[in-house]
């Protein structure tokens, strides 16, 4: 939770975190510290046997499903036991040159219709634009990593119709390389062009690989080179995380009623991206942040 605390004093008052333990006390707990990052958290991921992510990286982090009345009920449960928001896999290994089982389209339907059922959003991990297409067959909410391979006009047209937000984590791509770093800009840049909503995350502590703790500006500059301007790159670091949060009710804008979460800044970021990594002051909760605590 140390780590809660860094963001919180870099202006980052929201994180979401998905595939991870159970510990829905321990975020309902630091939730109550102003000083700290507000946690929405998923907890475990829901696969099916042998699925992603225990292949390839052997996460304990999962629930395994075996079919479409068994996924509706462990959704339920995890729900039940503390899960903000739920996180499925639909992950066939493509870009890991494995073949690996995945949720099938009647398991995410029912996974998406128990969460929406109880209020809450359902986000998707997945790498390829075949899992992608299965994905958007179940209306799901949101999608974890762009695509790295070919991204169809028509795929793109499906997903903005469908109103489906995109976290690219352009930071976890270039951390992995092998190309895919400029490959996942490249379709960011289509998705963009062609009006899709874009919220920002760079799956910290997804990859064994150092990430950027604190206000995420290295994922800024690489937004702006899918020609991402400014304005957009804070609309999806503000209201649109709120949204697949499931928490823009409450937080994304400054609003009457909404939640006093504010980053005040020297200068305009809608001309200089880069301000927004000093902050002059941090307002979480209604609360002052200051930088020595």
């Amino acid at each position: 939770m140390a780590l809660l605390k860094d963001w919180a004093r870099a202006g980052v008052t929201t994180v979401r975190d998905v595939g991870g333990p159970e510990n829905y006390a321990g975020a309902d707990e630091n939730n109550k510290d102003s000083h700290s990052t507000r946690l929405v958290t998923a907890g475990p991921m829901i696969s099916v046997p042998g699925g992603y992510p225990f292949v390839p990286w052997g996460n304990s982090y999962m629930v395994a499903v075996v079919s479409p009345e068994d996924a509706h009920q462990k959704a339920d449960q995890l729900l039940d036991r503390g899960a903000d928001i739920l996180k499925i896999a639909v992950e066939h290994g493509a870009v890991f040159g494995l073949e690996i089982p995945a949720l099938t389209t009647e398991e995410v339907s029912s996974i998406v219709r128990a969460a929406h059922e109880r209020g809450t959003r359902v986000s998707v991990h997945l790498l390829a634009s075949a899992d992608l297409a299965q994905s958007l067959e179940s209306e799901v909410d949101d999608i974890a990593h762009m695509v790295v391979d070919d991204l169809t006009d028509s795929l793109i047209a499906k997903m903005v119709a469908s109103d489906t937000f995109w976290e690219p984590t352009l930071e976890l791509w270039h951390n992995v390389g092998r190309g895919f770093g400029p490959r996942a800009i490249q379709n960011l840049a289509k998705f963009v062009r062609a009006g899709g909503k874009i919220a920002l995350g760079t799956d910290f502590g997804g990859y064994n690989a150092a990430f950027e703790l604190g206000m995420p500006i290295k994922e800024m500059r690489w937004m702006q080179e899918a020609g991402m301007t400014n304005m957009q790159i804070i609309v999806s670091a503000t209201r649109n995380p709120a949204h697949v949060c499931n928490l823009d009710d409450q937080l994304g804008t400054l609003e009457p009623g909404k939640t006093a979460d504010i980053l005040v800044v020297k200068g305009d970021p809608v001309k200089d991206i880069s301000i927004l990594g000093n902050p002059l002051l941090v307002i979480r909760n209604g609360f002052i942040i200051g930088r020595e605590e």
